[in-house]
């Protein structure tokens, strides 16, 4: 079994959420990858698993550029220093967001976890996304952002949400 010391930065932060992932429970990920277009965006990565009950369970990893942090932090419009204190945000280092961070991140929890697809826009992370299946083997799928694409995923989660199957980690962002 894998030592503490061994955990991931993601999985150490679903840990930290409640999620106790092992590599060996059997249990599959999908990934879901939303890339910052400008410095001011998030990035965000979404884990979804099933529980044993057989609900959704949906906790997420964000990211953002530390020059924009403390833009956002001065402006005091939203309460982005909290977030971070309290480990909802990665701040990295620059005006934009460290997308080599990212990478990392997921690559490292892809080690413990049994990722069955990352999802991502290909218009915004083509790139990130191909390292990650040639470098790591994670399997990739494209949700181009259009109406066709995005409408049958959305009604799915509508379902879940009204329907109670939806679980999160109360996540502010």
């Amino acid at each position: 079994a894998p030592t503490e010391k061994e955990l991931s930065a993601a999985a150490k932060f679903l840990a930290k959420q409640g999620h106790k992932l092992k590599k060996d429970d059997g249990r599959d990920v999908w990934l879901g990858l939303d890339l910052a277009r400008g410095g001011g965006d998030w990035t965000s990565v979404c884990f979804a698993t099933r529980t044993d009950a057989g609900k959704v369970r949906a906790i997420w990893r964000h990211y953002y550029p530390q020059a924009k942090f403390e833009e956002r932090a001065r402006e005091g419009r939203i309460p982005i220093d909290a977030w971070r204190r309290a480990g909802w945000i990665t701040v990295t280092p620059g005006n934009v967001t460290d997308f080599a961070q990212v990478e990392a991140d997921i690559a490292a929890f892809s080690k413990r976890a049994k990722i069955q697809s990352l999802n991502y826009d290909p218009a915004a992370a083509a790139e990130l996304a191909q390292r990650l299946q040639d470098n790591h083997g994670i399997p990739l799928m494209q949700v181009p952002q259009t109406l066709v694409h995005l409408n049958g995923p959305t009604l799915d989660l509508e379902r879940l949400l009204e329907s109670g199957q939806l679980e999160h980690n109360g996540d502010p962002i």
